[in-house]
C-alpha cells in the first residue's frame, strides 16, 4: 500500500505539512483495544515527530488518561503522565488496513503494545486511523549504528538475548498464523534500558491462509525472502525467518548481509553470499521456481563470510537462512534450539 500523494501523509518519502496539524488538540475521545464500546477521554501534549514511512507518521508524545476538564494543554509537573507513541496512518479505501484488527489481539511482553484507537476525518474528507501505543526509545537499528561508531560488537550474551525475544514475538504471532513481512531493524524497538526487545509496525501484517494467494512484493528488499524475490504468492510464516535471520546475522558486524540495489542484485548478493552455484539466477530469470529452491548453503559458509567469533551465534542464523523455505526452523522449532539451553 502506497499513501495517496493528494491524500495521504507521505508523498515521495516526505511528510505533507498538514499531518502535523491533524493531531487532536485538548481532551479528545480514543477506544481501548479490548472495550471498543467504551471510549475514554485523553489529552496529549509534547507531540514531537520521530519518524515516518509509506504508510504514515510516528509520534512521541505525553498522554493524560481521563483528564479533568480544563487541564491545560501543556502537562503540569503534578499531572500523571505517559510517555507514548502515537501513529497516524492515512485509510485508502483501495487498500486493507489489518494494523488495527491485528493490534486489537497481540498481547506479549516481545511485541509493542496498542493501547487506543481513534479515526480522524479531514476537512477534505480523508480518513486516518490514529494508534496509540507504548513508547520505546531506541530502534535496533540506532543500536547497531551506534556500535558501528564506536567500534564495539556485542557481547554474545546480549546478541543471544535479544534474538531469543525477537524469535519469542515472532513466535506468539506466527501460532496465530499472522506473518509479520516487513521484519527489519527499522520495525524492532529496544526499551530504554535495553534490557527488551519489542517488534513493532504491523502496517504490512497479515493471517497466511493455507494455499491462499498474496502479495509476492511485500517486506523491505534487504531482507526479503528468497521466494518473495522469486514472486512465490502462496508463501508462508518462513519468510519471516528468512528476515529475522538477517537482523540477527546483522546484528554481530553492524553491516546488512544482503544489500542489493534491485531484486536482481538482491537474489545475487545471496546467491554469494550462501555460495551457492550462479546457474541458480539464470533459473531465476526463467521463473523457474522449483529448481532454483532445491540448492542448499555449504554449512558454516556464513561464518566465514562474516568472520564471527560467536560460533554458535552465526551457526543459529545460518539455519534460519535456508534458501528454501522448507528447510528453515519454524520459531517454535527455534525456541527450543541447543543455542538457547
Amino acid at each position: 500500500m502506497k499513501l495517496d500523494a493528494n491524500n495521504g501523509l507521505v508523498s515521495n518519502g516526505k511528510v505533507d505539512p498538514s499531518a502535523d496539524a491533524m493531531i487532536p488538540r485538548g481532551i479528545f475521545e480514543v477506544y481501548t483495544k479490548d472495550l471498543p464500546d467504551r471510549p475514554v477521554n485523553i489529552l496529549l501534549s509534547g507531540v514531537t515527530r520521530i519518524s515516518h514511512g509509506t504508510f504514515g507518521v510516528v509520534y512521541r508524545a505525553d498522554m493524560i488518561l481521563n483528564p479533568k476538564r480544563g487541564t491545560p494543554s501543556s502537562l503540569s509537573h503534578r499531572t500523571p503522565s505517559e510517555r507514548v507513541a502515537l501513529k497516524t496512518v492515512y485509510q485508502d479505501a483501495r487498500y486493507k488496513n489489518r494494523e488495527l484488527e491485528i493490534g486489537r489481539i497481540l498481547n506479549h511482553p516481545n511485541i509493542i503494545q496498542m493501547k487506543y484507537y481513534f479515526k480522524i476525518q479531514a476537512e477534505n474528507g480523508s480518513t486516518y486511523l490514529g494508534l496509540i501505543m507504548e513508547y520505546c526509545p531506541i530502534s535496533f537499528q540506532h543500536f547497531m549504528r551506534d556500535n558501528v561508531k564506536s567500534g564495539v560488537i556485542p557481547q554474545e550474551s546480549v546478541l543471544k538475548k535479544y534474538a531469543f525475544q525477537l524469535i519469542s514475538g515472532i513466535d506468539y504471532i506466527h501460532v496465530r498464523n499472522i506473518c509479520h513481512r516487513d521484519i527489519k531493524p527499522q520495525n524492532i524497538l529496544l526499551s530504554e534500558d535495553r534490557n527488551v526487545l519489542k517488534i513493532c509496525d504491523f502496517g504490512s501484517a497479515k493471517r497466511l491462509v493455507q494455499n491462499e494467494s498474496n502479495v509476492a512484493y511485500i517486506c523491505s528488499r534487504h531482507y526479503r525472502a528468497p521466494e518473495l524475490i522469486a514472486g512465490v504468492s502462496d508463501y508462508t510464516t518462513a519468510v519471516d525467518i528468512w528476515s529475522c535471520g538477517c537482523v540477527i546475522a546483522e546484528a554481530y558486524s553492524g553491516v546488512t548481509l544482503f544489500n542489493g540495489d534491485s531484486s536482481l542484485d538482491q537474489m545475487r548478493k545471496i546467491l554469494f553470499m550462501l555460495e551457492l552455484p550462479q546457474s541458480y539466477e539464470g533459473l531465476l530469470k526463467q521463473n523457474n521456481h522449483a529448481e532454483i529452491f532445491e540448492c542448499r548453503p555449504t554449512k558454516g559458509i556464513l561464518n566465514k563470510r562474516l568472520k564471527c567469533k560467536y560460533k554458535n551465534y552465526v551457526a543459529l542464523a545460518e539455519e534460519m537462512l535456508s534458501f528454501h523455505p522448507f528447510f528453515r526452523p519454524t520459531s517454535t522449532q527455534l525456541l527450543a534450539h541447543e543455542y538457547f539451553k
